[in-house]
């Protein structure tokens, strides 16, 4: 789902105060510098399918991301449309790799099964509880 001027997805870094934003085919690392003024874009704009190689040849390095949330350590959940892949995006080292996917939002979370979730997911974030 394309939409022009609109950040779709992003999420937190495991490095300090560094996020990745997505819009359409493209991204951006940057360093957020909370209470600083010295936020500035480290990386990008790039096609996600250059900066992610391992994402190149599959719906995400074509399309692009809708919506993400990272996990422990370098791990994050991607999702275009009814699809979904957790990678892990090892930052500043080139080895990005797919962990598990692209498969489709409900084979990945069964509970999603019946429900308007398994056809897209727009907005996620990571819950803490308990950590």
């Amino acid at each position: 789902m394309t939409k022009s001027g609109y950040i779709d997805a992003a999420f937190r870094s495991s490095r300090n105060n560094e996020a990745y934003f997505f819009m359409n085919d493209k991204y951006i690392l940057l360093d957020y510098a909370p209470g600083t003024g010295n936020d500035k874009i480290l990386y990008g704009p790039s096609l996600v399918r250059d900066g992610f190689r391992s994402l190149a040849h599959t719906i995400f390095g074509s399309y692009g991301i809708d919506c993400s949330f990272n996990t422990d350590n370098n791990e994050a959940f991607i999702f275009y449309e009814n699809f979904c892949a957790l990678i892990d995006y090892a930052p500043y080292s080139g080895n990005v790799k797919i962990i598990s996917g692209p498969k489709k939002i409900a084979d990945m979370f069964p509970f999603f099964k019946g429900t308007m979730f398994e056809k897209g997911v727009d907005a996620a974030f990571r819950s803490t509880k308990g950590k």
